[in-house]
């Protein structure tokens, strides 16, 4: 997972925590960082998945056991990447501490509690339905594409499909008039869907509306155009359903990121 850390104490002990941190493949630190502005902006651009903030006075808090104080920022948008880092950042912290403790023969067991305190952006209280329900806006936007390859594996089925190839239209005409009811329904799904995860489930939205309807638009042309290959190669519909069902829907299911990170 790909992480950020500001250091504010920036002495010899946390400065040898940043590089426990650095340790191991499961944290990536791409990036050091001097306010909360530059991890904010790294959340945002999808650079890092957590921003690890070293409060000042790390190093004497450590050395006084009086405790550690964290700060870990998270990105709510995959709590999944975000909770990972953070699970990790507490288990390093609680072994370096110990480590630095046993090194000048202190009891680690009279070390104050480390508090790490955590906040995420976008979702901050982790809710599942937040992370969700927009994966499966992207799956439900893909049913339209079955139904493009329902379509054209049923006019072949019958025979159709072939008396309306021998009239003037051209086959992209054809393909054309095939996809864009289907890309009119799914537009209205594009305004009518993130309308009802907003009213029902306090989905929030952040961000262009805009934007979000112009990639959606890509996006129906491209699963559509899936839909439509699919349609124009099976010959049964039955067929057509099982290979849209491993074409579509199965990785759907990854690549929302609802069920496991994107990245993995």
């Amino acid at each position: 997972v790909p992480i950020a850390v500001m250091d504010h104490d920036q002495s010899a002990l946390s400065r040898t925590f940043v590089e426990q941190i650095r340790a191991g493949e499961d944290l990536d630190l791409v990036a050091d960082v001097d306010s909360l502005e530059e991890i904010e902006q790294l959340l945002i651009r999808g650079t890092i998945k957590a921003g690890v903030i070293a409060r000042p006075a790390f190093g004497e808090d450590l050395l006084d056991q009086r405790g550690l104080r964290l700060q870990v920022i998270i990105d709510g948008t995959e709590p999944e990447s975000g909770t990972f880092a953070m699970e990790r950042v507490a288990n390093r912290t609680e072994t370096f501490a110990t480590g630095v403790l046993g090194t000048l023969g202190s009891p680690a067991a009279l070390l104050r509690p480390i508090e790490v305190s955590v906040r995420a952006l976008y979702n901050p209280g982790l809710e599942p339905r937040v992370d969700l329900v927009p994966g499966l806006i992207s799956m439900v936007l893909g049913l339209p594409a079955l139904s493009v390859a329902l379509a054209l594996a049923h006019e072949r089925e019958h025979g159709t499909l072939e008396q309306v190839l021998v009239t003037p239209i051209s086959r992209a005409e054809l393909l054309l008039g095939k996809m864009i009811p289907y890309v009119a329904i799914g537009l209205v799904n594009v305004v009518f869907i993130p309308i009802l995860a907003i009213a029902a489930f306090g989905i929030p939205f952040r961000g262009s509306f805009g934007l979000f309807f112009l990639a959606s638009i890509v996006f129906l042309f491209a699963m559509l155009s899936m839909g439509t290959l699919i349609g124009v190669f099976m010959r049964t519909q039955p067929a057509a359903l099982a290979l849209s069902f491993l074409l579509i829907f199965f990785p759907g299911f990854f690549l929302t990121g609802i069920f496991f990170p994107i990245p993995s």
